[in-house]
């Protein structure tokens, strides 16, 4: 949970996870199939969302898909 910042957008956070450095070249289209990968598909525009309004009950989600966004060998959630 205290990864997320709740002062940037999903999209942001999300992106700086594709790219780490430079969010702004991680296209809108990865970030939407990430979300809807982990079931957050009611997010159509993750850079106008605020992470406040997902940190509820969708943070998990939001912190699995940034790190699916690394395409790891394997991921571990339990």
């Amino acid at each position: 949970m205290t990864a997320l910042n709740p002062l940037h957008t999903i999209g942001k956070q999300i992106g700086e996870s594709l790219n780490p450095g430079n969010p702004q070249k991680s296209s809108k289209s990865t970030i939407i199939e990430l979300l809807d990968k982990v079931g957050l598909s009611h997010f159509q525009n993750p850079t106008e969302c605020l992470s406040s309004s997902a940190l509820r009950r969708r943070a998990q989600r939001v912190m699995i898909a940034m790190a699916i966004a690394r395409k790891p060998e394997l991921l571990n959630c339990r």
